[in-house]
């Protein structure tokens, strides 16, 4: 007779259907031979189906007391069973049958009232009830429950075959850390001085920027303090004093006069002589708005400078033979005389009308 592949498989799994037994300490005893047969582990068998290794042992011993109930024996029994190749679902059916007696490994503590005996189940702790499934490709979510900070709870008596103790959550307290104490704030004192010293710094900042790209804003601001000191324009002033000139009356202004290095004295309107006591001499403009200014000497034919000057410029002109005359074409201007390379102290010309002329003339015979 000629069988095929089909029922030759047929064969060798009814076979062992017959080989697991009715009894589960004969299923256990399929599983342990048929997995030693197969050259499995006890170790592959635990991470390919996720079983517990106490209720491994147990399975393979005939002891279903270990499992929480009966859901999770017969789902750890499929599993095993289809990874070893025996019949899963006669080996299932066997843990049903005789789940809660005694050839299960149960102990009966009590019997009243016409119902069953009622079975202990020490130490029963499970989770494969919660995660049904035959597939044994699947790692389980846990396999040794050795978690940090988890205790186990004390054992419970399952009544009827219901649910036996879960793994519980130990406490941990909160507790502030002794050796990290709340920061404390700093004094007011210190906060202000920081604060402070803030305020400096970002004025000290403000103030170079401003010198490094706008140096004429800072001469415009110096040029408009001198300007708001100085005399009437169009007076005439001697140096170590800057009040008006006029007419000096009596010997006492013919003295001072004489002793003064540079005197001015009105020519007519809009032009004024400018003496200086020196044979060299140099007049220096600076100018606090647009100006438009011309220097001319008696040596040169044209103006040696004929230009406007823009807000917060300063031009030096050399005098030529101790003359000099220099027309200004706006009221915004300062005049100042150097001699030696430093600017007479007391003298500063500010005309009140344009155009202004001054000519200057060295006195020092």
């Amino acid at each position: 007779m000629v069988t095929t592949v089909g029922e030759r498989g047929k064969s060798r799994r009814g076979r062992r259907r017959h080989q697991a037994g009715n009894t589960p300490a004969l299923v256990g005893e399929s599983l342990g031979q048929a997995r030693e047969a197969a050259g499995v582990t006890r170790e592959e068998v635990h991470d390919r189906t996720g079983i517990l290794w106490p209720q491994l042992e147990g399975l393979e011993a005939g002891d279903l007391s270990r499992f929480a109930d009966k859901k999770a024996a017969v789902t750890a029994v499929r599993r095993y069973a289809d990874l070893v190749h025996l019949d899963a679902e006669h080996c299932a059916d066997v843990v049903e049958q005789h789940w809660g007696s005694s050839q299960a490994g149960f102990r009966e503590v009590g019997v009243g009232n016409g119902h069953a005996p009622v079975a202990e189940r020490p130490g029963v702790v499970g989770h494969l009830s919660r995660f049904p499934g035959d597939a044994t490709h699947l790692r389980a979510f846990t396999q040794t429950a050795q978690v940090p900070g988890v205790r186990r709870a004390a054992p419970a008596v399952a009544i009827g075959g219901g649910a036996g103790a879960f793994d519980a959550t130990g406490s941990f307290p909160a507790v502030s850390g002794g050796l990290h104490p709340a920061p404390r704030r700093p004094p007011l004192l210190l906060r202000g001085a920081i604060w402070v010293a803030l305020v400096l710094l970002v004025v000290a900042g403000t103030g170079l920027a401003v010198h490094h790209w706008r140096p004429q804003w800072l001469k415009a601001i110096h040029l408009e303090h001198n300007v708001a000191n100085l005399p009437p324009a169009g007076s005439a002033g001697t140096a170590g004093s800057t009040g008006t000139a006029g007419s000096t009356g009596g010997a006492a202004g013919a003295a001072k006069n004489k002793s003064a290095v540079v005197t001015l004295s009105d020519s007519g309107p809009g032009s004024a002589t400018v003496s200086v006591r020196a044979d060299s001499y140099s007049v220096v403009v600076l100018a606090w708005a647009r100006c438009w200014t011309r220097v001319a000497t008696p040596q040169s034919f044209s103006p040696v400078f004929d230009q406007v000057l823009n807000a917060g410029q300063v031009q030096t002109f050399p005098s030529s033979d101790g003359k000099l005359t220099l027309s200004l074409g706006a009221s915004l201007v300062t005049v100042q005389v150097r001699v030696g390379g430093r600017a007479v102290p007391g003298w500063v010309f500010k005309p009140d009308t344009t155009p202004y002329v001054l000519n200057f003339t060295s006195t020092s015979s």
